[in-house]
């Protein structure tokens, strides 16, 4: 790494330790938060446009994600537990999405971040094998680094580092 002009060493790496938990396990929380909502419209049975039928849907998938953008590690946040019961719930959902405002569009919620964000996978198989990849948003590629072993690295390393740099925690153990 330091050798393509990166930051981290073998010290660094030795000092690396993890903690094995059981994950949070949901699936497709805000595609179905989305569709509970779109559910109640009777967009079908209504005389809708298709333009305000796809205005529909936008606010459906944005509300659904701005839900799941306060999801994270339960470790950090108790209510993640919680927020995922209530993306799954078809009455709950509604409830909480019909909370946003439904008669003009606004700029998504994402167009105001100005943090950098990093993505991880880790997927492992029956013989034990692990595959890991993080990824950082800031560019297309991580660090462009891939190491002798074909590890992508990561282009924030700073990131893993700086406590409480953004919304109270580590970048690491956000969604």
């Amino acid at each position: 790494v330091r050798a393509n002009g990166g930051v981290l060493s073998a010290e660094d790496i030795g000092n690396y330790s993890s903690e094995v938990q059981q994950p949070l396990e949901g699936r497709y929380g805000a595609l179905l938060a989305a569709l509970n909502l779109l559910a109640g419209f009777h967009l079908s049975g209504n005389d809708i446009t298709v333009n305000q039928t796809h205005h529909w849907v936008e606010k459906a998938l944005a509300a659904a994600l701005a839900l799941a953008r306060k999801l994270g590690d339960p470790k950090y946040n108790s209510s993640v537990s919680e927020l995922l019961s209530v993306m799954m719930s078809k009455s709950q959902s509604r409830a909480e999405l019909l909370q946003q405002k439904s008669s003009r569009t606004s700029p998504s919620d994402n167009e105001s971040l100005k943090e950098l964000l990093t993505g991880q996978v880790v997927v492992m198989g029956p013989d034990d094998l692990v595959v890991s990849v993080a990824s950082s948003l800031n560019g297309p590629f991580g660090s462009r680094i891939i190491t002798q072993s074909g590890i992508i690295l990561n282009s924030l390393i700073l990131s893993f580092y700086w406590s409480n740099h953004s919304r109270g925690l580590p970048q690491a153990n956000q969604v």
